[in-house]
């Protein structure tokens, strides 16, 4: 899962659609998790596929690739350029609902080095923290197939059939804002 998301976002930031080129991928050893999960529900036994397809759309693809939605939040709060922020306003709404083209071709993020290093980094975080918490139990295993363009809290209720799954979505989102906005704060400087 590492290596995956690793190589979803380095063709990203090399402005190849990461996402599409390691579709085959993602549909050979994520999407069929779902299903199994659903049957084994319906069969009375615990779900066994913790990483799915879905469970990355839902807790760390939030806002798309690099969890844009984060850095969004995160030029809103701390960015102080007028450009960056209207910026930022503009892509929200798109963000909101996974289609993150305009933050990440608009801003630039694609070929921009200040932030390659979150772009990478907060969506493993936010796989590993989603990973943790489902496996400890506190949120259950994603069991509803979502259209990734659900948008955040949604996602996480449909996708688990719990309100847990909106609230990891809450926590992943403030954690990314956080390790998102040293660097919008680099950014808004260099700008």
């Amino acid at each position: 899962a590492v290596l995956f998301l690793t190589l979803v976002h380095l063709f990203w930031m090399t402005g190849v659609h990461g996402n599409n080129m390691l579709e085959p991928v993602a549909q050979s050893l994520y999407v069929p998790g779902i299903a199994e999960n659903a049957a084994r529900i319906a069969q009375g036994l615990q779900p066994e596929h913790l990483l799915t397809k879905t469970f990355f759309d839902t807790f760390v693809f939030m806002g798309g690739c690099g969890s844009t939605l984060c850095l969004v939040l995160a030029i809103l709060i701390v960015a102080r350029k007028r450009n960056l922020r209207r910026h930022a306003r503009f892509s929200l709404l798109p963000v909101l609902f996974n289609v993150n083209e305009l933050i990440v071709f608009g801003l630039p993020i694609i070929f921009n080095p200040i932030y390659l290093i979150p772009f990478i980094l907060v969506p493993v975080l936010l796989m590993f923290i989603a990973a943790g918490a489902t496996a400890a139990g506190l949120v259950p295993y994603t069991v509803h197939a979502t259209e990734w363009t659900t948008p955040i809290l949604l996602g996480g209720y449909a996708a688990t059939g719990s309100l847990a799954g909106s609230v990891l979505q809450l926590v992943n989102l403030a954690v990314g804002i956080l390790c998102y906005a040293p660097f919008v704060i680099i950014s808004d400087m260099q700008i």
